[in-house]
């Protein structure tokens, strides 16, 4: 498989085609990827995550951005997310009822959605500030919940907006330096291949619903 580099110095729609075209088997992290992906509302949360920041468009600067599957933090999470050295989204792993708890790094304008606010308070969590020297503007927000039940905080008012205000800078800010991730080296290319997947599967059937 390419390496990390090579794959950088390549347009975008290269790279996925490279990766597209390696044998699973041989692919990082591939036994990482199945293990996840078994739980379809876990594939499911990251795809609807992917699709609302804007993940899909910025394929060609994964390095700046990481994604880690089934990384050994203590207590164990899903996956993480990170945009340079910043946590941006993770789950933990770690059951109470059946539910895991959510984490997501927004900018602070979630506040001006008190609904929203509400419907986090209401799943045991909170709105804080997440201490980030290089991003003033930043909260993080924490709840818990099922993964089938999670994936309800991409439709509530504000989180969009909130969302793509923080990572978009921070993404534009990492590709204007060319900046690389201390993270790179974890970085799951196989799971963005596995949601690339998911991604074409559900425009396919997108468009066959409509004509």
């Amino acid at each position: 498989m390419p390496g990390a580099h090579e794959l950088f110095s390549v347009p975008a729609h290269e790279a996925r085609k490279r990766l597209r075209a390696t044998d699973p088997t041989l692919r990082i992290d591939h036994e990482r990827t199945k293990q996840l992906f078994a739980n379809r509302e876990v594939q499911l949360y990251l795809y609807k995550l992917f699709q609302l920041s804007g993940l899909f468009g910025n394929l060609d600067v994964q390095g700046a951005w990481t994604l880690s599957l089934l990384p050994k933090t203590k207590g164990g999470r899903w996956f993480t997310l990170n945009i340079g050295p910043h946590e941006v989204a993770f789950s933990t792993r770690k059951q109470e009822n059946g539910k895991f708890t959510h984490y997501l790094v927004l900018d602070r304008l979630i506040l001006d959605f008190p609904e929203t606010v509400i419907w986090i308070g209401l799943r045991n969590g909170e709105v804080d500030d997440a201490n980030y020297v290089s991003a003033e503007r930043a909260v993080v927000i924490n709840f818990q919940e099922d993964f089938a039940n999670a994936e309800r905080i991409f439709t509530l008012p504000g989180v969009r907006r909130a969302l793509i205000a923080y990572w978009s800078e921070a993404l534009a800010d990492l590709r204007q330096r060319q900046a690389t991730s201390v993270y790179a080296r974890f970085h799951s290319y196989d799971a963005v291949s596995a949601l690339l997947d998911y991604k074409r599967a559900d425009d396919r059937a997108s468009h066959r619903a409509q004509t």
